[in-house]
């Protein structure tokens, strides 16, 4: 049972979008949803120039000391930062959800993805936006949060699109312990009895789709192969 949130927000339309939408799947429980904005502090490390971490070819250690200018201009970027994200949060204060959820807010610091799997732990379900304030850059520099999330959390992940289309809903399935995890999920916790529930199958895998189905039929689900 899905009963503690956690949205990412990083500022961008989409972040919002997913928090506003994140409870529409939930309408009859009672969920506690916390939006949590990370400072991203990969923003503000001084160049590893300055901080004494390199070493030219005869091992010699290369070190230039940083300039009070470029303190200063790391403090008021951290500065600026921080009142971004709290400036955020305001804005997920302002949502209107349309339901009697919990709202909680936190400000974190670090690597966004590492701090967000850090913390939901103890939470059920991890909502994001599809696309970040940083997804104009590689993953390799900054950005790609969802992917990293995706790839690496012991937490569902829910991605929700900007324009959240209409329709039925599709599962791909494919037999492996993966897809009967996410098949499982999505019936105790998901489903809209509202909706047809599509299952895209392999011919070798017909039948064992076919029990799934069978089941869902019997209960008075609408199941498509």
């Amino acid at each position: 049972m899905i009963r503690r949130i956690i949205a990412g927000i990083d500022g961008s339309k989409e972040s919002f979008e997913s928090y506003r939408n994140s409870v529409s799947y939930f309408q009859e429980e009672k969920v506690l949803l916390e939006a949590v904005f990370v400072v991203d502090e990969r923003k503000i490390q001084i160049p590893f120039i300055y901080s004494g971490a390199a070493y030219d070819i005869a091992y010699e250690r290369l070190y230039i000391p940083v300039s009070e200018e470029m303190v200063a201009l790391n403090e008021q970027i951290n500065k600026e930062l921080t009142a971004f994200g709290e400036k955020c949060l305001d804005i997920c204060r302002d949502i209107d959800l349309g339901s009697s959820a919990d709202r909680r807010y936190t400000l974190l610091r670090g690597d966004p993805s590492e701090e967000l799997l850090d913390f939901s732990v103890n939470y059920d379900l991890i909502v994001l936006g599809q696309r970040g304030e940083n997804a104009a850059f590689k993953g390799e520099l900054i950005g790609s949060t969802a992917e990293e999330i995706v790839r690496r959390s012991t937490v569902p992940v829910l991605i929700i699109p900007e324009n959240i289309p209409g329709g039925d809903i599709l599962i791909v399935y494919d037999g492996g312990k993966s897809s009967d995890i996410a098949f499982d999920y999505y019936i105790e916790n998901l489903i809209n009895p509202e909706k047809n529930l599509i299952i895209l199958v392999s011919v070798k895998k017909m039948k064992v789709a076919g029990t799934l189905t069978g089941e869902l039929r019997l209960s008075g689900r609408r199941v498509l192969i």
